[in-house]
């Protein structure tokens, strides 16, 4: 059994009522004001690595109201504002290099708390040379009736963007498929699908967007639903007759995912089409034949247009051009032996072989001037305003008047003329 004295009791009481005193005087002091505590106290940014958080707080923890009061332009903060009760704040820091040029950038947040206490963030932002890619859509879609739509490529990196788009499936077509985009500029950029002997169901494709990117590739989905359709499509669908044509085919194709009856319309009378209506199967076409019948038509170029019907909605056209010159042949009772014709007066000169005989024909009056030379004639040339003409012989050249188609001067020469040119300065 323990007996304790009477004397060491009151020590004890003593260093109880110290170990008491010391924790009473460690306690909250309800008058302390809240101040702003920011971690961390320093970001730092790069081209690849944009964005990142700061936590605030108070210290003593109480009820403080803050708010974003200076940061740089290329600085977005979300939110700008906020009320701490207790508890911590997390809050997005987004760097934005924009159209910065190449370099170390260095400026600090401001976050101000209630009344005055304020804190700095510093954000250090290193910008390199890159270019990016970004479409304003997160899917692309191709609906009813035409299946075209398009897309804008921007690149809001500090350098050009080379890029190329690989679609999922040849049926898409992009136009253009490839380019550069300068910094800080878009593109539109125009996608179709090619429908033709697509199957009707939902469809998931996509466009890659290869380029100098600092992400790489990106990816577009596509998505567009084929419901069961009748189309033809005339190929080519331009057909020209000339002079000497007077047969050409082409072809109604089917491209749609249905048998495509069809029928044509609107043929003249001077065609002859063959078939002239049919059914052509899915992915396949007809071969149709179309004659130029010539027979009571006078000189003229003939444009027609012919329809072809398909379905109720469904048609395409084929242009037909025609050229038809109706001859007038007017036989002379005489030889040629060489010729020259002159537009400006509708006139045309000859000479016959190993004769004295000189020709002159006016086809707007239909006569013929004949005029007989003072030696066998070679060869003709006419001026150029057609008033007069010069004829070589066997050893000289003889001077014509035309508009009285008379010789007016010969000139002898050592040599035969066997050809001549009677230039627009009289010498030959």
């Amino acid at each position: 059994m323990k007996v304790f004295s009477s004397r060491s009791t009151p020590f004890i009481g003593v260093v109880l009522v110290f170990i008491f005193g010391c924790s009473h005087s460690n306690t909250h002091n309800p008058n302390r004001i809240p101040q702003l505590f920011i971690t961390p106290d320093t970001l730092r940014f790069t081209s690849l690595s944009l964005k990142d958080t700061i936590d605030i707080s108070s210290n003593p923890s109480g009820e403080l109201l803050w708010s974003i009061t200076s940061k740089p332009g290329w600085i977005s903060v979300n939110p700008v504002n906020g009320i701490l009760n207790g508890s911590v704040q997390r809050v997005e820091i987004t760097a934005m290099p924009g159209n910065l040029f190449p370099g170390i950038y260095r400026s600090v947040i401001e976050v101000t708390g209630d009344p005055n206490d304020s804190k700095s963030v510093v954000c250090y932002l290193t910008v390199l040379n890159y270019s990016e890619v970004h479409v304003d859509i997160d899917t692309l879609k191709l609906t009813l009736p035409e299946y075209s739509t398009s897309f804008i490529l921007s690149n809001p990196g500090n350098s050009p963007l080379e890029w190329s788009a690989n679609p999922s499936t040849d049926h898409l077509q992009i136009s253009p498929d490839r380019g550069s985009i300068p910094q800080g500029d878009s593109a539109e950029i125009l996608v179709n699908l090619d429908v033709s002997k697509m199957q009707s169901q939902s469809y998931a494709e996509s466009i890659s967007i290869i380029s100098n990117s600092i992400f790489g590739t990106f990816t577009l989905p596509v998505a567009f639903e084929i419901h069961p359709f009748k189309n033809i499509q005339i190929v080519p669908p331009y057909v020209l007759f000339d002079f000497e044509t007077d047969t050409s085919l082409f072809k109604v194709m089917n491209t749609g995912n249905l048998p495509a009856e069809w029928t044509s319309v609107g043929v003249p009378e001077y065609l002859a089409i063959s078939p002239s209506s049919g059914v052509v199967a899915v992915g396949d076409s007809t071969i149709v034949q179309l004659v130029f019948d010539r027979s009571g038509l006078s000189t003229d170029t003939l444009l027609s247009t012919i329809e072809f019907l398909c379905y109720a909605s469904s048609r395409d056209t084929l242009i037909v051009e025609a050229w038809n010159f109706l001859s007038d042949i007017w036989w002379l009772n005489f030889d040629i032996g060489d010729v020259e014709y002159n537009r400006n007066r509708d006139v045309m000169v000859t000479i016959s072989p190993f004769n004295y005989s000189l020709n002159c024909i006016n086809f707007q009056q239909r006569t013929v001037g004949n005029f007989e030379l003072s030696r066998t004639a070679q060869c003709v040339s006419i001026h150029p305003d057609g008033s007069s003409a010069v004829v070589g012989h066997d050893g000289g050249v003889s001077f014509v008047d035309l508009t009285g188609v008379n010789e007016v001067k010969s000139f002898a020469l050592s040599a035969l003329a066997d050809d001549i040119i009677l230039g627009p300065n009289n010498w030959a």
